[in-house]
């Protein structure tokens, strides 16, 4: 009877029925991803298993990035690609004494010099079934906000994570994810902490 439930949870894996865009303020750049919708199983009581999840997700946008790729959203949640280093950088950037201090190369256009942005992008707020990612910190928010929006300098959207990323994610660690729930159904919820917590050690 528990594989049955186990089967039950796995086979719903990578489907997203509801997704919302990210926000955008000065204040609060956040968004959040309701995790039984892309899973189909609750993860209320399962908070370890929401970092994993969480993680997964900040990695997820943090390589996407220096990649130069970006992603913009539709209010519907739907996201799509963008090129990063299709936006060029403004004349008074190029012209900084940051820009030369780190080496920059006018053509060569990348959001690395924002790293600390990328660095403390990271869980905001998790309980029951929601989870929700951004920053904590002012400075770094208006840095997301401004890169965002194209407050003060041109627009590079890259924050938020789209149905078809999530969609990845969860076919990825489905057997993961089978494992843990089959730990905790037979072993109990030592055993079940302990499998999560290695898991989230690998992804250092």
């Amino acid at each position: 009877k528990k594989l049955q439930t186990t089967q039950k949870i796995t086979k719903k894996l990578t489907t997203v029925k509801k997704m919302s865009a990210p926000k955008f303020s000065k204040n609060k750049v956040e968004q959040t991803i309701e995790l039984d919708e892309v899973f189909g199983i609750d993860f209320s009581n399962k908070r370890e298993l929401r970092e994993y999840v969480g993680q997964l997700i900040l990695d997820k946008i943090k390589t996407r990035t220096l990649n130069g790729v970006g992603m913009k959203f539709s209010d519907d949640g739907k996201g799509r690609e963008f090129d990063l280093t299709s936006v060029p950088y403004s004349k008074d950037y190029v012209s900084s004494m940051e820009f030369k201090a780190f080496g920059k190369k006018k053509g060569e256009v990348n959001l690395k010099l924002s790293g600390d942005m990328l660095g403390l992008m990271d869980i905001k707020k998790q309980s029951g079934n929601s989870l929700t990612i951004g920053w904590d910190d002012a400075d770094e928010n208006k840095k997301a906000y401004n890169h965002s929006v194209g407050d003060t300098v041109p627009a590079r959207p890259f924050f938020g994570v789209s149905k078809l990323e999530l969609k990845q994610i969860a076919q990825e660690i489905k057997p993961k994810i089978k494992d843990a729930i089959k730990t905790l159904e037979n072993q109990g919820r030592s055993s079940y902490q302990q499998k999560i917590l290695s898991l989230i050690d690998e992804l250092d």
